[in-house]
């Protein structure tokens, strides 16, 4: 989740050398500013759902609304994965990215199905965003080394096609029935995006489709926006942004740290406070 910069796969050689002549080391500010955004308004969530389900206070009812539930956490989820999307265009290695998320998402299932365990609570994680960014990189790597010798436009198309038909599939497998006797079946299904009634109880759930589409939208759209490569924020805003900011643009460049560990803290500072769950 990090915006090495090297030049995506199918691209053309004015492309490629447009790319070699942009340092690695460089970033794209606002990517960074967005998605630290995002993480911020996702860590008050967790903050506010901890407080409410795991510690039974009976504040922060507004997670029950449909204005959260509609529109803000669908509009942090969207930038969040959005700008992933974007950002995969500017790593080296596609896959090595996927298998690091994967790796943190499997981290984060272990430690919530322990504190699960040990405070008797359900919020087990099956499936979330790490998951659908890990499945979603790979996916666009192997996109990547399919199109890697053909033309740009070919890559593009791709990208759009699996971005628009990941989106439209997800509303058909949300009308399946839930009630599924198998359990594997049932939680394949759950992971896909369609209902399953007897799912235990989690903390965080994020099913495959739509989300990914998401992701390939932003994919889609870092081939389109950026590619010279260079930031859209002139200087005066570059450098408002470096100082009045850079709490923020950091979680931006730390987001797999950031992911990890704020619940962890979240849930110590609160045991401190308010006690054992």
């Amino acid at each position: 989740m990090q915006d090495e910069r090297s030049a995506p796969a199918g691209t053309d050689r004015e492309d490629k050398q447009r790319e070699a002549a942009t340092p690695l080391s460089a970033r794209i500010l606002e990517i960074d500013l967005i998605r630290g955004l995002c993480l911020l308004g996702m860590i008050l969530h967790h903050f506010a759902f901890d407080v409410r389900y795991v510690f039974r206070r009976d504040v922060f009812a507004f997670q029950e609304g449909d204005a959260f539930l509609l529109f803000l956490r669908p509009l942090f989820l969207i930038g969040f994965i959005l700008v992933s999307g974007l950002s995969s265009a500017f790593s080296r290695n596609q896959f090595k990215r996927a298998a690091r998320i994967a790796a943190a998402a499997v981290v984060l299932q272990i430690g919530m199905a322990v504190f699960s365990s040990v405070q008797n609570v359900n919020n087990y994680v099956i499936f979330n965003v790490l998951h659908v960014l890990a499945v979603s990189q790979f996916v666009y790597g192997a996109a990547e080394k399919l199109f890697k010798n053909r033309e740009r436009r070919s890559f593009l198309f791709a990208l759009g096609v699996i971005g628009v038909l990941s989106i439209y599939i997800g509303y058909p497998l949300q009308q399946l029935s839930g009630d599924i006797a198998n359990p594997a079946l049932g939680y394949l299904r759950l992971i896909l995006g369609a209902p399953y009634d007897h799912a235990i109880g989690m903390g965080d759930f994020l099913p495959l489709f739509p989300w990914m589409g998401i992701f390939f939208i932003g994919a889609l759209l870092s081939h389109v926006v950026y590619i010279d490569r260079e930031t859209m924020l002139n200087d005066k805003a570059e450098q408002n942004v470096r100082r009045y900011l850079r709490p923020i643009t950091w979680m931006g460049q730390n987001p797999l740290w950031v992911y990890l560990l704020h619940q962890p803290v979240i849930l110590g500072i609160l045991s401190l406070v308010l006690g054992t769950p």
